[in-house]
């Protein structure tokens, strides 16, 4: 667990120091190419924040389904359990 806060940690810092890095080259492209500078930004995607949350998504209906097999599938085995063939 530590070692994927780590590695979270790092992955976030190497953002932030990409993202300075980009924001410098820009400040330098606007100030020798202002209509270079004007395409650029036009073309290029607001910035998002992370939040952290990498895994995939997964809508509430299917998300009850997922619960509803899963209790089926403890029901199965809870009576597997209870009935093993004896009698």
């Amino acid at each position: 667990m530590e070692a994927l806060k780590q590695s979270l940690d790092l992955q976030l810092k190497q953002d932030k120091e990409r993202a300075k890095a980009l924001s410098q080259a820009l400040n330098l492209l606007a100030s020798k190419d202002p209509i270079a500078y004007q395409m650029i930004q036009a073309a290029t995607p607001a910035p998002t924040e992370n939040d952290r949350y990498n895994g995939p998504y997964v809508p509430g209906e299917e998300y009850e389904e997922l619960l509803n097999y899963q209790a089926a599938q403890e029901k199965l085995w809870k009576d597997m359990d209870l009935d093993d063939g004896n009698e």
